[in-house]
């Protein structure tokens, strides 16, 4: 976002969330130029902008798998809009179609090592990765464990959604 926040695409409360999100000082927002370049990068900063915004905050900071909720004093978080059915494939940003997790359950995720039934249940493919815990919890106790969703069903995951990721990238 290069320090640049529109006032014709973001209200001014929005802009300063944003600008804790991308760790741009108020100062520098203060200051920002409110010239928008209308490039594609443009658009996808601000479209990644508002999924995050949309998605982590749904879900109270918090990973739907683990539970885990970090936040540092400046606002910044351990959590990850992590879209179910990649953009560069479907183009669909809705919030729907995300969910909010930490980076380790998000690289699992994506790796199709996990994925979800329709009912919201972890379901593991136990045979295809290696794990060592020590004192955590393994991916494979949260096999048949429901995650957490935001308290706004409407922004639960879609079930599309979480039908491609089990079929296309879960590697049962």
């Amino acid at each position: 976002m290069s320090g640049i926040l529109n006032h014709s695409y973001f209200e001014p409360t929005e802009q300063v969330t944003l600008a804790s999100l991308v760790n741009i000082s108020i100062a520098d927002l203060a200051n920002a130029n409110s010239t928008v370049c209308e490039s594609e990068s443009s658009y996808q900063s601000g479209r990644n902008v508002w999924l995050r915004l949309d998605i982590v905050a749904a879900y109270n900071y918090t990973c739907a798998l683990t539970g885990y909720r970090v936040t540092s004093n400046d606002g910044a978080s351990i959590i990850d809009a992590v879209q179910i059915h990649q953009f560069s494939e479907s183009r669909n940003d809705d919030p729907k179609n995300g969910i909010a997790l930490c980076k380790n359950a998000h690289w699992m995720f994506d790796q199709g090592l996990w994925s979800l039934d329709d009912d919201y249940r972890v379901i593991v493919a136990h045979s295809t990765f290696d794990e060592d815990t020590r004192d955590q919890k393994s991916m494979r106790d949260f096999h048949g464990l429901r995650i957490a969703l935001p308290s706004n069903a409407k922004l639960w995951p879609d079930s599309q959604h979480i039908a491609w990721h089990r079929e296309c990238k879960f590697c049962a």
